[in-house]
């Protein structure tokens, strides 16, 4: 018979031996924590992580945006094409554009190329945000250039699922959508900024705002170093 697979080591010895002198003595053998060795992200370290996340998605944005409507206006007859194009353009609002008059009719065969610009704008938050993070061991680019990811403060994995950094980012994608709907609305109704839609709009974003701000102070108040949104997914912020 081989000994090979029987022979304990050390440490096993101790262990047995431990368990028989504590029955022996009619003790209970203590139960020992699980040991966590991942080591909490400062909130200095989460907040330049998430900067820089912020400004790599409004680049792109900006770009996908500009790109959108440049091939828009390259589709558009030159007869229609009104000299001061790019003056209307360069004024910045919805409302401006659609009431100057050398510019509504611009503004009204490129209204499609905004919308998809609007959408798309969407789409590649909630993609960088929620998707990303899943597919590349719990960081975004910005995480992942700072030494932190996301881990599920769960017992079963400490691999982040995509449903549960769908509820992290609730209050940042419900801010995007709000942003597209204010965008619609700036497009196809509201004729200025004091109506009654975008009123409503914008007391709602400030309102989502509020919420991820309270969301984001909650880090000071938590032993584990967690937002509300953290709280709600079980997750941690941690160094990879």
């Amino acid at each position: 018979m081989d000994n090979a697979g029987t022979q304990l080591n050390s440490d096993q010895l101790h262990r047995i031996l431990q368990r028989d002198a504590l029955a022996i003595m009619g003790a209970k053998e203590p139960d020992l924590p699980p040991s966590n060795p991942f080591s909490l992200a400062s909130v200095n370290t989460r907040i330049m992580a998430r900067g820089l996340d912020y400004l790599i998605v409004s680049l792109f944005c900006v770009f996908l945006t500009c790109l959108i409507v440049a091939l828009g206006i390259a589709n558009i007859p030159d007869s229609k094409i009104d000299p001061s194009i790019l003056e209307c353009f360069g004024s910045g609002t919805f409302y401006e554009i659609r009431q100057t008059p050398n510019c509504k009719d611009i503004f009204e065969l490129l209204k499609f190329n905004y919308v998809i610009a609007l959408f798309l704008t969407l789409l590649c938050n909630i993609f960088y945000f929620v998707c990303i993070p899943v597919q590349n061991n719990g960081a975004t680019f910005g995480m992942q250039l700072f030494g932190i990811k996301i881990i599920s403060d769960t017992k079963k994995s400490p691999k982040l699922k995509l449903f549960q950094n769908f509820w992290r980012e609730l209050f940042f994608s419900v801010l995007q959508v709000s942003i597209l709907i204010r965008g619609l609305d700036m497009i196809y109704f509201s004729k200025n900024p004091q109506s009654m839609n975008q009123l409503a709009i914008v007391s709602g974003q400030i309102l989502i705002l509020l919420v991820i701000i309270y969301s984001f102070v909650n880090i000071f108040f938590s032993v584990r170093g967690q937002s509300l949104s953290d709280k709600i997914a079980n997750t941690l912020v941690v160094y990879s």
